[in-house]
């Protein structure tokens, strides 16, 4: 269905999540239908339109680039929202109802959700399952079958990213433009942490890079003025360096396996940490049971000391009681003892 090369079709993506696909073979035979009213000639209009919703049910989904594999023949290829997220939409799928409108999207990648679209998205010639996003200060690359970037670039500093593209001669190349006029080039055979070349084409933004499909030396770069810039780039950068598809693909490999290692160590590090938890919630509870029968203890302790504290009060108070009664008594006895000599006349 799209074409490289003699195809007649193309296809336009909007911010309000419309996909519009244009026929330039058909138009209306009556020209006044072909003019809108301020008397603009429109010489062809979309035969076919879809609109794009999310698929987690969260309504329309904004649009900002679609790309489609040079020479395909199937109806899927891939897009990027307004808020950065790459999908994948499939046109041979159709919504059996309201319910399932977003039948046609068949993945979305949320990894790189922001409050920015992305400034290009491209699809790598030599394998259909390895796509680009470009971003504002760095970009990352994506497979199929992996929910985040199998390979992400440092961040850019003191300018930002507007354009990117895939070699189209050789696999391990990457070139994206930047606002202050100038191009990195990425040569992932000689190095991956950094670009391997800078190149300042102009001293105002770069608004798209496109390789010639045909003319492998060549590269056309467009500027903010709408000046076409035709840049001829060494033998090194379109010529393919050994079995550089071998090797890109083994390096790709590498990373998928890299993104795996640490997804199931980061797995390893949440069940660690969840059980760390466990066993300081187990460890409190248990010292809080201890607290609690310290406490119970204590408590039991405190009553055995009242009870004998209450006891010898008891004790004390009648010994005292005891004492002072058999006092009383004996000076009650003397004093009736003295009372009964001085009536008597008897002296001491």
């Amino acid at each position: 269905m799209f074409q490289a090369g003699d195809s007649n079709q193309f296809a336009t993506i909007s911010e309000d999540g419309q996909i519009l696909i244009w026929d330039i073979r058909f138009g209306d035979k009556d020209p006044r239908k072909n003019t809108t009213e301020s008397g603009l000639s429109i010489p062809w209009r979309g035969m076919h339109g879809i609109q794009l919703f999310r698929p987690e049910g969260g309504g329309k989904m904004g649009g900002s680039h679609i790309c489609f594999q040079r020479g395909q023949k199937s109806t899927a290829f891939a897009g990027s929202s307004d808020e950065g997220e790459l999908f994948l939409v499939d046109l041979s799928l159709k919504a059996e109802d309201s319910s399932s409108q977003s039948a046609m999207v068949t993945k979305i990648w949320q990894y790189e959700r922001s409050y920015r679209p992305t400034v290009a998205l491209d699809r790598s010639p030599f394998f259909e399952d390895i796509i680009l996003t470009v971003h504002d200060f760095h970009f990352s690359i994506w497979k199929n079958d992996i929910d985040v970037p199998i390979f992400s670039s440092c961040l850019l500093k003191n300018a930002q990213f507007t354009c990117g593209a895939f070699s189209l001669y050789r696999p391990g190349i990457i070139i994206v433009g930047r606002n202050d006029g100038g191009i990195d080039i990425w040569d992932f055979l000689d190095q991956s942490h950094r670009s391997t070349l800078q190149y300042n084409v102009v001293t105002f933004g770069i608004s798209f890079i496109r390789f010639h499909d045909a003319m492998h030396a060549f590269l056309g770069v467009g500027d903010d003025n709408g000046t076409l810039h035709i840049l001829e780039l060494p033998y090194t950068l379109w010529k393919k360096i050994g079995n550089e598809e071998q090797t890109m693909k083994e390096f790709w490999d590498r990373e998928v396996a890299r993104v795996e290692y640490f997804k199931k160590r980061f797995e390893i590090r949440d069940e660690m940490a969840i059980a760390e938890k466990e066993a300081k919630e187990k460890d409190l509870a248990k010292k809080e049971k201890e607290k609690e029968k310290e406490g119970e203890k204590k408590e039991d302790d405190d009553e055995t000391l009242e009870k004998e504290y209450q006891k010898f009060c008891e004790e004390y108070m009648r010994t005292n009681i005891e004492k002072t009664g058999e006092k009383e008594k004996k000076k009650e006895e003397k004093k009736g003892d003295k009372d009964f000599n001085n009536k008597k006349g008897f002296k001491p």
